[in-house]
């Protein structure tokens, strides 16, 4: 091969395997090298080619498996406003798990996302305190940089009725001889 022969290197995924540098260089008599590295878990193809098309290409498919997975240990259902503790368990596949950095996702019940701060593992498992105001079935996501991710849910009961809440229907003003609907419900300091 010609020594000013330029050779390519792509990924097909570069979440899961980034080509280091260029991704180029000259093909020689001793070949070529380039570094890859593995950046995320999966299947990448990572293909070479040379831009003067002198060679056929070739594909090299790498699987990057996962470093282990997560468990969610479900809270027990507080009330709204209580604590409760979560442990995010790391278990690593068939060795100890490396250091991981877990992320806790929590969702509403209306489905709107919120991320919590992410805890370094310490041992085996992430310890995480959960305090939401709002009653009703929440999913919690936990999730760390090449581990399988994991969900649970967790129930968040009305707290202890505070107050009453009245609400007019359909509006407030009642026209002079008609009658109009009120709606009287105890809510807890959350609403």
């Amino acid at each position: 091969a010609s020594e000013s022969s330029p050779i390519v290197l792509t990924s097909s995924d570069p979440t899961v395997l980034a080509v280091q540098g260029s991704g180029q260089g000259s093909i020689g008599a001793s070949g070529v090298s380039f570094k890859v590295q593995a950046v995320g878990t999966g299947t990448a193809t990572l293909t070479v080619a040379n831009p003067l098309n002198a060679y056929s290409q070739a594909t090299w498919t790498v699987v990057v498996p996962a470093l282990g997975s997560l468990a969610i240990a479900p809270p027990p259902s507080a009330q709204a406003g209580q604590s409760a503790a979560v442990q995010v368990q790391v278990v690593g596949n068939g060795t100890p798990a490396p250091a991981a950095a877990v992320s806790l996702t929590l969702t509403n019940p209306q489905g709107v996302a919120f991320a919590t701060e992410s805890q370094t593992a310490s041992g085996t498992a992430a310890s995480f305190n959960l305090k939401e105001d709002e009653a009703g079935q929440w999913s919690l996501t936990a999730s760390a940089p090449g581990y399988q991710s994991a969900t649970a849910t967790w129930t968040v009961l009305p707290g202890t009725p505070t107050q009453l809440i009245a609400t007019g229907a359909p509006s407030t003003i009642v026209a002079l001889g008609q009658t109009t609907d009120l709606q009287v419900m105890a809510a807890d300091a959350y609403d």
